[in-house]
């Protein structure tokens, strides 16, 4: 098993840095001595000394890895919950403009309100499940039938790269980080690059599978952008749980982090398999 300096980059320092310089994040520093992401002043609740480190805060206070793990199960099951009851419900498909935009706002609001999580995490849990959930139903009913291949493949691949993490065989290198950060970043702007063009009905591609086609592109696309940004996820999560430098609170925003990927995974394979299916064809992105 890698060491800390191998399972957490220079990025995933820098993205829970920013926890710890959040008010409501940090914790009481008791020494100038110690190491990890970098504190600050800051007292929050009761504390008491944490043996062996320069931070002191009540154990059940202390940001760690099964608290933020448990809340990325409350917010998958609030998303499964709601995909479940809106492709039940067959919700019309033009919701999803209302939901989509809504669950982005949600994640928008908590990358520059970390301390919001607790509130935009579940919001936006339960806006994109009524996303999914409509994207599911139309999936259905024009025969792709990859919505149970989909959904099995996005919890295979979670237990995959936890496994791939964990014994070390994947390493989060500052290296991996640019990486991921090229592929999002790539990923973002051809989704953007497509939404505007399909504005002035300008064909992306040609002939008579295009929709296939581009079904099967942005699948993959959302697919490893997902899967490299899971690694990344798990890496914060050992950070900050090592570093013993934040509380619970911060839990909620690494768990949201983890529910993104997810989200991404899962619609990177619907896209995938629908291309597979051949049934592509009403797709406008």
């Amino acid at each position: 098993m890698p060491g800390q300096t191998q399972r957490g980059s220079r990025t995933a320092q820098k993205n829970f840095s920013r926890l710890a310089n959040t008010q409501e994040f940090r914790v009481s520093r008791i020494s100038a001595d110690g190491a990890g992401f970098g504190g600050g002043a800051g007292r929050i609740g009761r504390t008491v000394p944490y043996p062996g480190g320069p931070y002191s805060m009540a154990s059940e206070d202390v940001f760690s890895a099964t608290g933020a793990y448990d809340k990325v199960l409350l917010l998958s099951l609030i998303t499964l919950a709601s995909a479940v009851v809106s492709f039940l419900l067959k919700l019309p498909a033009g919701i999803i403009l209302i939901t989509a935009l809504g669950a982005m706002v949600a994640a928008i609001v908590t990358n520059f309100r970390p301390t919001m999580a607790a509130t935009t995490a579940p919001i936006y849990a339960l806006l994109q499940g009524v996303t999914l959930g409509v994207l599911s139903w139309w999936s259905a009913q024009n025969g792709l039938g990859a919505v149970g291949m989909a959904l099995m493949g996005t919890l295979g691949i979670y237990f995959g790269v936890s496994f791939l993490y964990r014994t070390g065989w994947v390493r989060v290198t500052q290296n991996f980080t640019r990486v991921t950060l090229v592929i999002v970043s790539g990923t973002m702007f051809a989704v953007f690059g497509y939404f505007l063009l399909s504005l002035f009905n300008f064909p992306v591609l040609s002939g008579a599978n295009s929709h296939i086609g581009t079904f099967l592109i942005f699948g993959v696309l959302y697919l490893v952008s997902g899967i490299m940004t899971l690694f990344t996820d798990f890496a914060y999560i050992d950070q900050a749980a090592n570093s013993r430098q934040f509380n619970r609170h911060g839990e909620w925003y690494a768990a949201l982090s983890v529910l993104i990927s997810l989200v991404m995974i899962f619609l990177g394979l619907l896209r995938i398999f629908g291309a597979m299916g051949g049934g592509g064809g009403g797709s406008r992105r």
